[in-house]
């Protein structure tokens, strides 16, 4: 039995962030937001000069060494700032990859609208990369279970600095009512994948069931999914977190693009919950504990609770999947999932509650 303290912390963690507008399904494919765009145009540079001499001419990071301190470098500083245009940016060492030939840059298309995706397969570049967008170029600390990562709110320098020319040319004595800062900050900020293709969640390929080289491209597609659907509920449920509620959603993304099916013995491998009530020390659920972090108590139930969460939602895709007419599943089961508590999909009738979701007119 749960005890108070951990049913109260619970309680707190379950809470559901998500937020649905009614209509919403009618409305996907959502338009492709405005920083698109540019990347299409750097993904064109990228096919004469390779994808990394192309982005060094834009991305600011790209052209600094990964080293410690350096985010507190004046030059840094300046250039992050958009205080001087990227393509300007003179440094004495610039960022160092592998194997800079084998980056790939694709425009990747998603009911959220398109996104920018930087594939990376060479892991000390992917790691390189981690740090300079996620770290300011900070040699930060990048856990093997990590491949990928959703940069939102990306400052792009040469946006703002096109953004600010338009504002000071449009009104020079700042008379105009100010923008909704959301707004505002769309004007200038950018949102992309950085994805690796190594073993997904640092499970190997023996550990997943699969050969090598098979296992490489499902982890690939596993990411592709996964952070497309952080993607998703970002811009279509107002909210994206490490919470394990974002990561079920998304791993059943990532599992359903790589297999075509939902399997949750594959969550519970990624998570590192896969022997209860063992919880791998190594798994990736050890980073969804919350802020504040969950009691080891509480954490432990909360494992328990998301197996039989999963379970369910494993019953309610094998039900639907395959006779579902009404757009694509693997978005409205997203919705579905994002509409319920982890609890509540966990309970013993979770299974149909999720039904009840994909049937309700308010959903779909």
């Amino acid at each position: 039995m749960i005890n108070l303290s951990i049913s109260d912390e619970l309680n707190n963690y379950f809470a559901n962030a998500f937020i649905y507008s009614p209509g919403l399904i009618e409305k996907l494919p959502l338009p492709e937001e405005e920083f698109v765009s540019v990347w299409r145009d750097y993904l064109d540079e990228s096919l004469k000069s390779g994808v990394f001499c192309a982005l060094k001419n834009h991305i600011p990071q790209f052209n600094f060494p990964i080293e410690k301190g350096i985010s507190s470098n004046e030059k840094y500083r300046a250039a992050v700032r958009a205080e001087i245009p990227p393509c300007n940016v003179v440094s004495k060492s610039a960022l160092t990859l592998e194997a800079p030939g084998e980056l790939e840059l694709i425009i990747h298309e998603t009911p959220a609208g398109p996104i920018p995706v930087l594939i990376v397969k060479n892991r000390y570049d992917f790691t390189a990369l981690f740090r300079a967008l996620a770290f300011k170029n900070e040699p930060a600390d990048i856990p093997p279970s990590t491949g990928a990562c959703a940069i939102s709110g990306y400052n792009n320098c040469e946006r703002f600095i096109a953004f600010k020319n338009k504002r000071e040319l449009e009104d020079p004595f700042g008379l105009a009512a100010p923008e909704d800062p959301a707004v505002e900050k769309s004007r200038y900020q950018d949102r992309f994948l950085l994805l690796s293709d190594g073993p997904y969640s640092g499970i190997s390929a023996a550990e997943a069931g699969f050969e090598e080289s098979a296992w490489r491209g499902y982890s690939l597609k596993i990411r592709l999914g996964h952070e497309s659907a952080h993607y998703f509920t970002k811009r279509c449920l107002g909210s994206m977190r490490n919470h394990a509620h974002d990561e079920l959603i998304a791993d059943y993304a990532g599992i359903c693009e790589a297999f075509g099916a939902y399997d949750s013995s594959l969550f519970f491998k990624f998570c590192g919950i896969e022997r209860p009530p063992e919880i791998n020390p190594a798994g990736r659920i050890n980073n969804y504990k919350g802020t504040p972090p969950l009691s080891d108590g509480a954490f432990g139930a909360m494992c328990e609770i998301l197996r039989a969460a999963a379970l369910n939602v494993e019953v309610f895709d094998k039900k639907h999947r395959k006779t579902f007419l009404r757009g694509d599943f693997t978005t409205a089961a997203i919705v579905c999932m994002a509409s319920l508590a982890i609890d509540e999909m966990a309970s013993p009738d979770g299974a149909a509650k999720l039904d009840k979701a994909l049937d309700s007119k308010a959903f779909l």
